[in-house]
């Protein structure tokens, strides 16, 4: 995990207990099973905006907007440090 993507969107997959919970099965040294982790879990709104954040960082896929990671109301309570 040296490489700054992987842990840019490991860094933001384990910001939360939940997300932690919900994304660590999916994460290897292999990398990251993105598809299995959206298929397999029921993420809110905001948990959903973060995994395609953190996808973007890791593989520069897809779009991602900001503004509505910032509004979602669950995600007011997590801390970035």
């Amino acid at each position: 995990m040296n490489d700054p993507e992987y842990s840019s969107a490991f860094y933001v997959l384990t910001c939360s207990e939940e997300m932690r919970e919900k994304a660590l099965p999916y994460i290897s040294s292999d990398g990251i099973d993105w598809e299995s982790m959206r298929e397999q879990n029921d993420f809110s709104t905001g948990y959903r905006l973060l995994v395609q954040l953190a996808n973007n960082l890791f593989s520069y896929s897809g779009d991602v907007n900001l503004a509505s990671v910032d509004g979602t109301f669950e995600l007011n309570s997590i801390k970035f440090y």
